[in-house]
């Protein structure tokens, strides 16, 4: 079960994120943190994705939280990227 939800996180990750697919994988396996953010974003889309089904609607405050925690994982692949582009040039 535990892989399962792995894999639907990344993969979500991956349609948020294009173009940083490894970075995301590695960031997942490495990163305690960066794995519970995912997570929070991956239960706020699919619980605001059932709320949308049942009522035609957006939750405000799922939009704004899922919104916040993109921004806080997009810092994190920007950081590890140009972390990653330091390391090179050495």
């Amino acid at each position: 079960m535990q892989e399962n939800e792995q894999y639907r996180t990344i993969r979500l990750l991956k349609t948020i994120f294009p173009g940083f697919e490894d970075m995301l994988e590695q960031l997942y396996r490495q990163d305690p943190v960066f794995r519970e953010i995912a997570m929070e974003i991956r239960e706020c889309i699919e619980k605001q994705e059932m709320i949308y089904q049942e009522t035609g609607k957006r939750s405000g405050s799922y939009t704004e939280t899922i919104n916040e925690l993109e921004e806080e994982l997009l810092m994190y692949l920007n950081n590890d990227k140009y972390s990653n582009q330091s390391n090179d040039e050495k």
